[in-house]
């Protein structure tokens, strides 16, 4: 778990093959959090897969007293392991950056291209 104003949970989570989500303000609370931006910081969940992401803030998401901000949170909260939807991007095109993937040795860059074909 991160704390997240401008990137601090999703960049790190970017560059180390995770991921990080940067929850709503108020979904999760901010005790204990040293505030940078009041309107802007939060706590969010780096892990392995989305569904590990999605049980994490199921687990931290929710009101606190302590928070203001989080006052209507538990009426926002859901159960966000049952909404991932493995079909989502089916049929969606993506986008690769591919002049950042270059410069590996051969089997780096092999690797690379097969995982695109997933």
């Amino acid at each position: 778990i991160g704390t997240e104003t401008d990137g601090s949970v999703t960049c790190p989570a970017s560059v180390a093959g995770l991921v990080g989500v940067k929850p709503t303000v108020g979904l999760v609370s901010r005790r204990h959090v040293v505030p940078i931006s009041h309107s802007q910081d939060t706590a969010g969940p780096m892990a392995r897969t989305v569904e590990d992401a999605a049980l994490i803030l199921a687990v931290i998401a929710g009101s606190d007293p302590e928070d203001p901000a989080t006052r209507e949170a538990d009426a926002r909260r859901e159960d966000y392991v049952a909404r991932l939807d493995p079909e989502s991007l089916r049929g969606a095109r993506l986008g690769v950056a591919r002049f950042l993937a270059s410069g590996w040795e051969e089997p780096v860059g092999r690797a690379f291209d097969e995982a695109l074909k997933t």
